[in-house]
């Protein structure tokens, strides 16, 4: 029997198939010929038979059955409720005995514990490993492990008994995997722990900070009842604070200092003592932090304004950062009068002022010595300076555009909705489209869809403040057919043309390769004559990357190929950082917008932000992060790497010309403290290491790039962990997972310091050490039954809550038994039989079996004239009818053949023929 016999329809493929074979091989013999059609089209029906799938049954079997039980064994299930999971397991294995089902019980907590007969139960809860892997709850091993012990033709249940808070894991993935496997879950609510007595929530202390500095040092304590326990802090080996505090129900916060005198890892621990105090856990009552102490850093502010009581000067001296200040005149033009600031401000100065050849060496600084740099806005900044084209623009994390950006622009987006883009692909470009129309607001906007044809999502039109009907309109967007960018192009042409705005772009989106590839770049040179600008998009591997690229070129705009789908939003960002481009000077009062998360803004929100009423405008550069956007979401504050150093453009000004309620803001000083830190010089070393623990899972995260700002790839690097409790050290190996980005993920099992290393394995010495710290598991933390997660597992896998023991009896009988019935398949056989006489067939041919009825080279020389004079005569038909291009095509292959035959006179008339077409093609 056939299991898909609808794939039988392709054998009507076969006669046309054979006309084709036959026309691509017109110098075999007669009996070649019929050898080829005969094997070729027995392949093509093997392979189609071998897709029909054919099977033979051989008989039936019944479904052999399995129960198994996951007992959540973690800290926060109260032992009571552990003994109802052990009295209910023990149940479930002796139903499963009497209605011959196999049963198995795991216990688990941040891994599993396979118990082999129900009276293992004390041996594995007492055992030190266990009680170790009770300290988290990873659900989603759970589950994989009793997907393991479910053999291949076994019908089976899991009954999950758990309060359904897990501490590590995908659980959501976990659920998607059960639900393949056709496995049933039937959870059970054991209710966790309500009262842990005290803990310690969390230890605060700064990530980083200067020799100098004074650290606020925070113990936030959880108490469910009032009374008093007795707080330690710990600065390394030294107690920097004791005292008893009285602890109410919910969080008291106790807060400390601590002066640093000296750079390095600094451990802080934080300890209580419950005595006096009712306590569920012990340890949940210290909690640990490090925090990395660098030396003093110095600043040099160039700025025309020296005067100690001007508002960025005296935000530095708020925050006591060390610094000098100089007029630009008397800016160093040796490099050892550079290298010892830390980083260097240009306050609002003009290029002009400098001293002849000290900008090169303000690059170098940055460049070659990992120095910083920061470049602040006003009216004799950015290109109102003359710094474009200079050492200071390479620099910057932006461009200098000079055109007004008072001149209107229309834009239209063509959206690539082949059948290519269905799914996420698609989904992504409509998400992005709609943060498009947000960024364009108050331009004039087309949106057209294409595919083999074109179609209007809506016309240009000048977007205003409701984007409702505009992102219905985009959501609509379907999947058509093939791909032919030409269609969607005219259209684009044919709108802006007509259109009075004085800026016409078009960005074009795809991700495949067209079909109407001829005369593409003779109509991108026709737009661009036309006064419009497009830049193009390219997403997935099937995009042309060179073609994409010079559509770009030749369309006056800029080629964009994210790494990732998700990254869509920022290049269009991007592109429209250069849509606005223009004069520096945009003045209009706004409120900047967060478009980064990043440590210069951390601690403030987007209304944390006093008005602007003006900013110098500027273009972000394809790696630059902005950090904060205007309205027009162009930078005001963007930060990259350039080379060792890093380079911050901050496009507002800092004396109050745009700026007046940023200068009586009472946090100005924090916030530059925290712009200038974030550009200080960590170290002299190519490679950036940060390092986290979050929920029992270490994280080390290298950026590797160069001096001249390239990633470094391929690189094969591994840290060494040291465990806080003994001389243990594991090594992982650093996955490369972006360019330049390298990251290795890794469960940490105990409380306490962590330090890494980091090494290249080509090198002896580290490349860099860090470290971080772990507090108590969230095992430790006060979390309600999560039914509703339960409740989820169980629907979409197929079961129900258990809510009695009669449930747990009925679900263990009521497995089914179902026979399953089994098969022989066949479409192997077929497949290898078909891809046996095709290349059988090649071979023989190759060998010239073919040619043995003694045809000779009289026979062969007839059939390649009458190739070339085939292609001759599809060339002239071809001229007739004005397709030139494929014309000379043609006369180019009879051009060949000619020459096989050694006709050379007809050869000859080819190629003038052929070089005749190719004359007037170039004449226009």
């Amino acid at each position: 029997m056939l299991l898909h016999p609808g794939y039988l329809v392709l054998l009507v493929l076969i006669p046309p198939l054979a006309r084709l074979f036959l026309k691509s091989h017109l110098g075999l013999s007669r009996r070649g010929m019929i050898v080829l059609v005969f094997s070729r089209g027995l392949a093509v029906a093997l392979m189609v038979v071998a897709l029909a799938r054919p099977v033979t049954l051989i008989g039936e079997q019944a479904a052999r059955r399995r129960v198994v039980v996951l007992v959540d064994g973690s800290l926060s299930i109260p032992k009571r409720e552990l003994d109802r999971a052990r009295l209910a397991a023990e149940e479930i294995h002796q139903v499963a005995t009497r209605n011959k089902v196999k049963a198995r019980t795991l216990l688990f907590g941040k891994r599993s514990f396979p118990l082999e007969r129900p009276d293992e139960w004390d041996q594995v809860v007492s055992s030190r490993e266990f009680k170790q892997a009770a300290e988290g709850t990873d659900l989603e091993a759970a589950l994989a492990d009793a997907r393991a012990n479910v053999e291949a033709g076994e019908s089976a249940r899991v009954v999950l008994l758990s309060d359904g808070n897990p501490t590590s894991g995908n659980v959501w993935q976990a659920i998607s995997r059960m639900k393949r496997a056709r496995i049933e879950v039937y959870p059970v609510g054991l209710p966790p722990v309500d009262d842990p007595g005290v803990s310690i929530a969390t230890l605060e202390v700064p990530e980083r900070a200067f020799v100098g500095d004074t650290l606020d040092v925070a113990v936030w304590i959880q108490a469910s009842a009032s009374g008093t326990v007795h707080l330690t802090i710990q600065r390394e080996d030294r107690v920097i604070h004791a005292e008893p505090v009285t602890v109410s129900p919910g969080l008291t916060v106790v807060r400390a200092r601590s002066q640093e005198q000296m750079a390095g890892m600094i451990r802080f621990q934080a300890r209580i003592d419950p005595a006096q105090v009712r306590d569920t856990f012990g340890r949940d009552n210290e909690a640990f932090a490090v925090c990395q102490v660098q030396q003093v850093p110095r600043v040099l502010v160039v700025t025309r304004d020296p005067r100690p009581d001007q508002p960025f000067l005296a935000a530095l001296r708020a925050q006591r950062l060390t610094h000098d200040t100089m007029l630009p005149a008397g800016f160093p033009t040796r490099m050892d009068a550079l290298t010892g600031y830390s980083s260097v401000v240009f306050d609002n100065v003009e290029a002009r002022e400098f001293p002849a050849g000290s900008l090169p060496l303000l690059e170098r600084a940055v460049k070659d010595y990992g120095g910083g740099f920061v470049m602040t806005g006003g009216r004799s900044s950015f290109a109102a300076g003359g710094f474009v084209g200079t050492p200071v623009e390479k620099v910057l994390p932006v461009e200098m555009p000079t055109k007004s950006y008072t001149v209107s622009s229309s834009v239209v987006l063509l959206l690539d909705c082949s059948g290519s883009m269905s799914g996420y692909p698609l989904a992504q470009a409509k998400l992005s489209a709609k943060a498009l129309m947000r960024m364009l607001k108050g331009r004039q906007v087309g949106l057209y869809m294409f595919s083999t044809w074109v179609a209007e999502v809506f016309p240009p039109t000048v977007i205003g403040e409701d984007f409702t009907e505009i992102d219905e309109k985009i959501s609509q967007i379907g999947i058509g057919g093939g791909t032919m960018y030409q269609p969607a192009m005219r259209e684009a042409l044919k709108q802006l043309v007509a259109t009075t705005m004085q800026n016409k772009y078009v960005i074009f989106l795809t991700d495949g390769m067209p079909f109407d590839s001829w005369g593409l770049l003779e109509l991108v040179d026709q737009m661009k004559e036309s006064g419009l600008k497009l830049s193009t998009i390219g997403i997935g591997p099937h995009v042309d990357p060179r073609l994409m690229k010079q559509m770009a070129d030749r369309g006056g705009g800029r080629y964009h190929q994210p790494q990732n789908l998700s990254d869509l939003t920022e290049v269009f960002r991007q592109e429209v950082a250069h849509i606005v481009e223009g004069s520096p000077i945009v003045e209009e009062p706004f409120s900047v917008k967060i478009a980064h998360q990043h440590a210069m803004v951390k601690g403030f929100t987007e209304q944390s932000f006093p008005q602007l009423t003006g900013y110098v405008g500027t273009a972000a550069k394809d790696r630059a992060e902005v950090v904060l956007a205007s309205r027009q979401a162009d930078p005001v504050l963007a930060i990259w790497r350039y080379g060792l150093g890093v380079s911050v453009a901050y496009t507002t000004d800092t004396a109050g010309l745009w700026s007046k309620d940023w200068v009586r803001w009472p946090e100005l000083p924090r916030f530059w403290s925290q712009v200038l830190k974030a550009t200080f010089r960590g170290n002299d070393s190519d490679y950036t290491i940060r390092s986290q623990i979050r929920e029992q899972m270490g994280e080390i995260a290298v950026d590797a790039v160069d001096r001249e700002g390239s990633y470094l790839n391929f690189l094969s690097l591994f840290a060494q962990v040291s465990e806080p409790d003994g001389p243990t050290v594991r090594k992982v190996d650093l996955v490369q997972v972006g360019p330049g980005r390298y990251v290795a993920r890794f469960p940490c099992t105990g409380q306490g310091f962590y330090r890494f290393q980091v090494f290249r394995k080509d090198k002896d010495k580290p490349l860099g050490t860090t470290g971080a710290a772990m507090s108590a598991s969230p095992e430790f933390k006060v979390r309600p039954l999560n039914r509703s997660l339960l409740e989820h597992l169980a629907k979409e896998t197929g079961g129900t809550m258990v809510q009695s023991r009669d449930d747990l009896s009925s679900l263990v009988a009521g497995i089914p038994a179902q026979t399953q019935q089994q098969v022989k398949d066949w479409w192997p056989l077929c497949a290898l039989v078909a891809v046996l006489v095709f290349f059988l067939e090649v071979a023989l041919r190759r060998l010239a079996v073919f040619q043995a009825d003694g045809l000779g080279e009289v026979s062969q020389a007839a059939s390649i004239i009458a190739i070339a004079e085939t292609y001759l005569k599809t060339a002239k038909d071809l001229d007739a009818k004005g397709e030139h291009g494929k014309a000379q095509e043609y006369y180019l292959k009879a051009h060949s053949y000619f020459l096989k035959a050694k006709r050379d006179d007809e050869a000859k008339r080819m190629w003038e023929k052929y070089r005749l077409l190719e004359e007037r093609r170039g004449a226009g």
